[in-house]
């Protein structure tokens, strides 16, 4: 049974964090741009695995898509690229002490913000896909 309540929840989520990650592009903070996309991208691939019933525990990116792509047997390539170049933003987007000198927004480009806020897209539309067929699978078994 497909949890929807829940699904609905981390979705919304992370169109929130996307949305938010947008502003910090257009305005300059692009290391809160990329953090901030990688955890639209969490948030998403955990509401694919709530909606399935499955534990979405974690917060590394290829791990999680791993297991989603699984679930729904749907890998790619060009996600798999995404979740990695975000990930590795987790931290050091956030923490002085992540990088060798100065601050995140000292090493982050508005380049680096711009792919990751457009990962962070393109695995939210992943995710909203491949929910999209599991909803449409579970009803064509019910009618």
């Amino acid at each position: 049974m497909l949890n929807y309540k829940e699904y609905e929840r981390w979705i919304k989520a992370a169109g929130d964090a996307l949305r938010s990650a947008v502003l910090d592009l257009e305005h300059g903070f692009y290391n809160w741009a990329c953090f901030k996309a990688e955890q639209a991208a969490q948030m998403a691939l955990k509401a694919l695995l709530h909606l399935t019933g499955n534990p979405a525990w974690g917060h590394d990116l290829v791990g999680l898509y791993r297991t989603a792509s699984n679930l729904i047997e749907s890998e790619d390539a060009a996600i798999r690229e995404c979740c990695a170049m975000l990930g590795k933003m987790y931290i050091t987007a956030r923490y002085p002490d992540a990088l060798p000198g100065g601050t995140p927004a000292e090493y982050f480009t508005e380049n680096e913000a711009r792919k990751a806020v457009e990962c962070g897209e393109k695995i939210l539309r992943w995710v909203r896909d491949a929910a999209n067929s599991l909803r449409e699978e579970a009803e064509s078994k019910a009618g």
